[in-house]
């Protein structure tokens, strides 16, 4: 729900999908209030992403494909799926698994991995940090980095192909660590030189 207040508190209009629309509903609510906008809706998930020309996907990872699978016919054709999906037990790659689970003409990006909950959440706090981005689809990039943008100070950055994500999936789980060993509560990155 933390990117949900972000892109509310920025003007978009933003459709929060649950398993119920009674919990999506309840979370959208929440999140209008808290972000000071009424362009919150909640719905049930396969009527969020029926209407969305852009879908971001934040869910656990055991979710993802069976999550993706029972929305596969509720995808616009053309629509762009942005997945935030970090597997931190497995040598799988998110971005690509997702991939395999969209129907043919829905393009994929990734992005959004490396930034924690509590900072996108604490809308009194700028991110300052850079979003790393992956996607084949030049497109898909345009549209997870018009996203990015969204972010009071968040950078996109472009990181290549759907391949290069699982590196960012691997650099979430050295982050984790830090931040324990560090007592660090809320991080993102910062890519100097480019």
């Amino acid at each position: 729900m933390a990117l949900a207040l972000r892109f509310a508190r920025a003007g978009a209009r933003v459709r929060i999908g649950s398993r119920t629309s009674e919990r999506a509903q309840t979370a959208a609510k929440l999140a209008g209030e808290k972000a000071g906008s009424g362009a919150v809706e909640g719905f049930e998930n396969a009527a969020a992403v029926r209407e969305a020309g852009v879908v971001v996907l934040t869910v656990p990872p055991d979710a993802q494909v069976d999550t993706l699978q029972a929305l596969a016919s509720s995808f616009r054709p053309g629509a762009i799926l942005v997945d935030a999906t970090v597997r931190l037990q497995s040598d799988e790659n998110s971005a690509l698994l997702a991939a395999k689970h969209v129907p043919e003409g829905v393009r994929v990006a990734s992005a959004f991995h490396t930034l924690s909950a509590g900072l996108v959440g604490n809308l009194e706090e700028t991110i300052d940090s850079d979003v790393l981005i992956c996607a084949d689809d030049p497109e898909a990039k345009a549209a997870a980095s018009a996203l990015v943008r969204m972010l009071p100070g968040a950078r996109p950055i472009d990181a290549g192909g759907l391949k290069k994500s699982r590196l960012i999936e691997n650099t979430v789980q050295l982050l984790i660590a830090l931040n324990r060993a560090h007592k660090v509560k809320h991080s993102g990155i910062r890519i100097t030189g480019l």
